[in-house]
């Protein structure tokens, strides 16, 4: 009667220890899931907002041809997109170069009648005042006639320059936008998204690590703490199954 006594005792406390490993279990199997699931999203989150970060990087080679094809139609000389900053310069320079040269021209156009009627009602050189003969006014007074003549045509071509020079820089600078963005994007923003990748990489790497080391100490515990019991009566003797390698391994009953 003493032993079927202990027996009782010791299948009450094996119920116990079994009521209070199954939720113990439990939760460690929820924590599990919830790491495995969080370390999940986080990681598909942080991809997720580099790649946003990075995908208007794929636009370099459309932008790259855009403006190489551009450039190539406006200048045959045209070499690479490398080069566009020194033809752009260049344009902007053979612009400002001819408005200068029809803008001297225009104002000296529009000098040849005041010269003539100066020299004509003072008799002298309206530049220096110098006092002219009746024989040197009249020299003057011819040469201001045919620069006059001559000039209507030379302005006109003048005119024609400027206008093609500054058509030429205007669709150049047309351009410089898409030239900036692109610049900027092989310069600052690809750097700076493959420095955060990198970041990314390593802290990715750091938390699947963390992840591993904490699920082994789960499984370790619950390799401990999962073991179901079952008592053979007749023999009084205690056998435990483990839940790893589903062995039987005795258990000396203490009475």
């Amino acid at each position: 009667m003493r032993g079927e006594s202990n027996t009782e005792v010791l299948i009450t406390n094996q119920m116990g220890e079994l009521q209070t490993v199954i939720p113990i279990q439990s939760r460690l199997l929820r924590t599990q899931r919830e790491l495995e699931e969080n370390s999940t999203e986080e990681a598909r989150i942080e991809v997720d907002n580099d790649g946003a970060r990075i995908s208007h990087t794929a636009l370099i080679p459309s932008k790259k041809r855009f403006i190489e094809s551009k450039v190539q139609f406006l200048d045959q000389q045209y070499v690479s997109i490398d080069s566009y900053l020194q033809v752009f310069d260049s344009a902007k320079e053979k612009r400002d170069v001819q408005k200068s040269k029809y803008n001297i021209a225009d104002g000296m156009r529009q000098m040849f009648d005041p010269f003539e009627r100066v020299a004509r009602a003072h008799h002298i050189c309206p530049c220096c005042e110098r006092p002219f003969s009746a024989e040197e006014e009249d020299d003057f007074v011819r040469k201001q006639r045919v620069k006059a003549a001559s000039s209507a045509e030379h302005m006109k071509v003048l005119a024609v320059e400027s206008s093609n020079a500054d058509s030429y820089f205007q669709q150049l600078d047309k351009l410089r936008v898409v030239y900036e963005e692109y610049a900027k994007i092989g310069k600052e923003t690809i750097p700076l998204a493959e420095k955060k990748m990198n970041e990314l990489n390593e802290e990715l790497d750091q938390k699947s690590q963390a992840l591993d080391d904490t699920l082994e100490r789960l499984l370790a515990y619950v390799n401990q703490a999962q073991v179901t019991y079952r008592t053979d009566l007749g023999h009084h003797t205690t056998h435990a199954v483990c839940v790893t390698c589903e062995g039987d391994y005795e258990m000396n009953e203490t009475t």
